[in-house]
């Protein structure tokens, strides 16, 4: 795996349900700031797993690497992720129009960011 890369998953039963991979950048001018991906299967949603993976982290982000800024894109008619993101402190800071393609048409995508509380 590449340096500053991280992945963890959720398991329900032994069986993978949720996902999600944390890049820490390894760029001079951007060390303070981490991005992710996160993927919770369909049948899983609403039971706290994708909160949990952030969870870990962000806790990762907090106590381990010092990163000071975590930032997302998230599709902007995604409801349920962007509360959720909204729970940990990420705020919208801008949006791309027909920022993403999805079965058939252009959606907006959301730029969020969070930074670590108490600076």
């Amino acid at each position: 795996m590449p340096q500053g890369v991280y992945s963890f998953v959720a398991e329900v039963d032994g069986k993978v349900v949720g996902n999600i991979g944390f890049e820490h950048s390894q760029r001079p001018r951007t060390a303070h700031c981490g991005s992710f991906g996160i993927g919770v299967h369909d049948d899983f949603h609403g039971l706290g797993i994708g909160s949990k993976l952030i969870e870990t982290v962000l806790d990762l982000a907090d106590n381990w690497l010092q990163i000071k800024r975590v930032q997302i894109e998230v599709n902007s008619d995604n409801e349920g992720a962007i509360a959720c993101y909204k729970k940990f402190g990420f705020e919208i800071e801008g949006e791309s129009k027909f920022g993403s393609f999805r079965d058939g048409e252009f959606i907006n995508t959301y730029y969020m960011a969070r930074i670590k509380p108490g600076l």
